[in-house]
């Protein structure tokens, strides 16, 4: 029985030492998830408040394009408005010029270079509306001056 005994307490020890060791490896791998899962914690704290920074970004550009709608949207119609009362005030002229026997003889008199200069400059130089009648119409000028716009 001596024999068994040694034996049987060999294995004991054996078993114990096993259970001794897994317990270990069992404390060491939970220490590893653990720090594993702390990362995890911060890596998705980072995240979230990426995700916050980018939502706020996106709102903000929303903001900006709709302010830039509305304002592109009031410059169209000023300029609606603008290009309204310029084809009405070129129209009223232009019959003025027709039907009023006081404003035909003036209409017909050169606009001096000078004031044809101080009219374009007004426009912006470049002819394409408003300012000098004769230059929008491309009448040609005859001694220096043009005639107004018929």
């Amino acid at each position: 029985m001596g024999n068994l005994t040694t034996w049987g307490l060999a294995g004991t020890g054996l078993i114990i030492l096993a259970l001794a060791a897994a317990c270990w490896w069992q404390g060491h791998t939970i220490k590893g998830l653990r720090a594993d899962l702390t990362a995890a914690e911060v890596d998705v704290a980072v995240l979230k408040a990426a995700g916050k920074t980018k939502d706020a970004a996106i709102a903000a550009l929303h903001a900006e394009v709709a302010a830039r709608d509305a304002a592109i949207a009031k410059r169209d119609e000023q300029v609606a408005r603008i290009s309204t009362r310029r084809r009405s005030e070129q129209t009223s002229l232009k019959e003025a010029t027709r039907n009023d026997p006081e404003t035909r003889p003036w209409a017909l008199e050169p606009v001096p270079a000078a004031v044809r200069r101080v009219l374009r400059q007004a426009d912006g130089g470049d002819g394409a509306g408003g300012g000098a009648p004769d230059a929008a119409a491309g009448a040609a000028p005859r001694d220096g001056a043009a005639p107004l716009d018929r």
